[in-house]
């Protein structure tokens, strides 16, 4: 049985993977690609599957990939939904339920995704290593209501 210290720092490994998976979804609702270099590891793998099949590899490459996806629209936002991860010493894994809508223009997209993340611990921290986005759902139909573009940095309450 795992000593109390190990339990506890499990919690704290479990808690800091849920905070990297939702510091993604808030700097790329924000449209905030300085932070989004910070929860990736150099030499990471960013893949969204079909239909769409693109893969970066590279935090440069990530960034601009990520970007170029977020250029153009007025609104979009990142929703994560529950996850599971399995934590191996500074190694992890995860699995999450994403939903995304977009409006760009008279662009219009809103999809669901299952995301696999591999994730490390450096010096202390988690980051990316891989994540790839498996598209289970994906609609392009025009939706109603108004965008209002959030700031990049958003005022602390």
């Amino acid at each position: 049985m795992p000593t109390l210290e190990e339990r506890v720092q499990t919690l704290e490994d479990e808690a800091a993977i849920r905070n990297l998976a939702a510091a993604f979804a808030d700097a790329a609702t924000r449209n905030n690609m300085h932070e989004l270099t910070d929860i990736w590891k150099k030499d990471g793998i960013f893949t969204i599957g079909e239909p769409m099949h693109k893969v970066a590899r590279g935090i440069d490459e990530i960034v601009s990939f990520l970007s170029g996806l977020r250029s153009n629209k007025e609104f979009f936002v990142q929703f994560v939904n529950s996850g599971v991860m399995t934590v191996h010493g500074n190694e992890a894994t995860a699995q999450w339920l994403i939903e995304e809508v977009a409006k760009g223009g008279e662009k219009f997209y809103h999809n669901y995704c299952v995301v696999s993340d591999r994730m490390e611990k450096v010096d202390g921290k988690w980051l990316f290593a891989e994540r790839y986005f498996h598209v289970a759902y994906l609609d392009f139909s025009p939706f109603t209501g108004n965008a209002h573009v959030l700031p990049a940095s958003l005022p602390s309450i």
